[in-house]
């Protein structure tokens, strides 16, 4: 069940060098077990399913590799193991799916804010294109209407 923890640890932002062997993907259980006395607990009040993450974040923190180390292991032979691993495993596979809805659904507000604002201009661009098409006709119209006035004063200000 080394990979539930580890997969958890990666969830929650730690380092590789803090839980793996030097230069691999193993889990070291002598330096994991150090976080698992109460940063790991502290770790997990503290992680924010919702919204946006900040900071810098390696292969191994996104959400994908996590569900990916997990993806193979039955949540019945784990209640079998250790009910506490399999109330781990619960949370873990909660925090993914819910994480991944999340993503998914920031991702479909920006794509319709985005559509929304391109529209939008769209819509200005088309307005102001008309705007001027009926100045121009509104102007040609009265130019036609006051054609003899226009005449009229055009040779008065040519005397």
């Amino acid at each position: 069940m080394p990979r539930i923890i580890q997969s958890l640890l990666f969830l929650l932002q730690v380092n590789r060098q803090q839980i793996c062997e030097p230069n691999s993907n193993k889990l070291f259980w002598k330096a994991a077990r150090q976080l698992l006395s109460g940063t790991m607990q502290q770790l997990m009040v503290e992680y924010r399913v919702c919204g946006a993450k900040a900071g810098d974040f390696k292969a191994y923190h996104t959400v994908n590799y996590a569900e990916k180390l997990i993806s193979e292991i039955d949540a019945e032979s784990v209640e079998n193991y250790s009910q506490a691993f399999a109330k781990i495993f619960k949370w873990l596979q909660s925090a993914i799916s819910l994480r991944k809805q999340d993503i998914i659904r920031r991702k479909a507000s920006t794509r319709k804010a985005r559509e929304n604002r391109e529209s939008k201009i769209k819509a200005a661009e088309e307005r102001a294109v008309n705007r001027e098409n009926y100045l121009n006709d509104a102007a040609d119209k009265f130019k036609e209407d006051n054609r003899e006035a226009i005449e009229a004063f055009e040779r008065w200000q040519e005397e």
